[in-house]
């Protein structure tokens, strides 16, 4: 009995020791080290949005290959008649680098 719980102890230490190896090693970066700062922005835009009742309406959901978008820009339940809009569509983050072997 006292065999088989040191095996589970050092399958379970040796798991752990892994797993966090891998989390320190593909750290993606995800976490923005200065978000309250960097987000005023957003968050600004956002309470104009309300605030002027803009609403934008974006399709449910996207595949690879071509796809149709269509957005209905809205101020109040109506649409807005003037004013600039500004689209981003593509990939967030870079692509991958490939070298060759």
């Amino acid at each position: 009995m006292k065999m088989a719980l040191s095996i589970i102890y050092a399958c379970f230490f040796t798991a752990m020791a892994c797993g966090l190896f891998v989390a320190y090693k593909h750290a993606d970066g995800l976490v923005e080290s200065n978000y309250y700062d960097n987000s005023t922005h957003y968050f600004q835009t956002k309470a104009l949005e309300e605030k002027l009742g803009i609403a934008l309406s974006q399709p449910d959901s996207l595949k690879m290959g071509q796809n149709v978008i269509r957005i209905k820009a809205t101020s109040h339940s109506k649409p807005l008649e003037t004013g600039d809009l500004s689209l981003f569509i593509g990939n967030p983050s870079p692509p991958p680098v490939l070298t060759p072997p």
